[in-house]
């Protein structure tokens, strides 16, 4: 007869100390990783997006535009060696006169720029010299109404108005205080029956 024999009451202790230890160890990892992601948050979940003057052509273009479309006398130059930058001077013949410096992220001409939608802030660092107090950043999604980039919209619904101040000025805000013009259909030629 093949009997077994009861195994060692130490053996069976020492087996149950390690699966007690092992789910505790497992129990303080878990609790180590948690108050590593909490300390390190904001590393591991904040997306940025930055560019300055080296990414032009290849991430972006930049362009300037004033109020001679309108019939206006402004004038807006860009600085070649500086792609982010751009001077404006105001003159008479337009009732409102206006001058403006762009930025286009669709460099391949794919008409698709960068999605914003998993962003929630907007920084823009500027230096700004002149007797202005406002300036206008009007942030624009891809629609047939823009396809002329030097074309204003007076109409634009995701624009804001910033305060500035002479010198460099950092301007932030939430891109959600930014709204997308509601898509309109395009105007159909009116058509009348004889």
């Amino acid at each position: 007869m093949n009997a077994t024999s009861p195994a060692p009451a130490g053996k069976s202790v020492r087996s149950a100390l390690l699966h007690a230890l092992s789910i505790e160890a497992i129990i303080a990892l878990a609790i180590a990783l948690t108050v590593v992601a909490i300390a390190y948050r904001e590393p591991l979940t904040k997306q940025t997006l930055e560019f300055g003057p080296l990414d032009q052509a290849h991430l972006f273009y930049s362009y300037a535009y004033d109020d001679h479309p309108d019939g206006g006398h402004s004038t807006a130059t860009s600085d070649p060696g500086r792609p982010l930058a751009f001077t404006c001077e105001l003159h008479p013949g337009f009732q409102w006169p206006y001058c403006g410096f762009g930025i286009s992220f669709d460099t391949t001409g794919s008409k698709k720029g960068i999605d914003l939608s998993k962003f929630q802030s907007i920084k823009l660092t500027i230096n700004y010299a002149g007797a202005a107090k406002l300036v206008r950043i009007d942030l624009r999604n891809h629609d047939p109404r823009y396809a002329q980039l030097a074309q204003m919209d007076d109409q634009a619904d995701d624009c804001n108005n910033e305060q500035v101040d002479t010198g460099a000025v950092d301007v932030q805000g939430k891109l959600n205080s930014y709204v997308v013009a509601p898509s309109r259909p395009a105007p159909t030629a009116a058509s009348s029956d004889p």
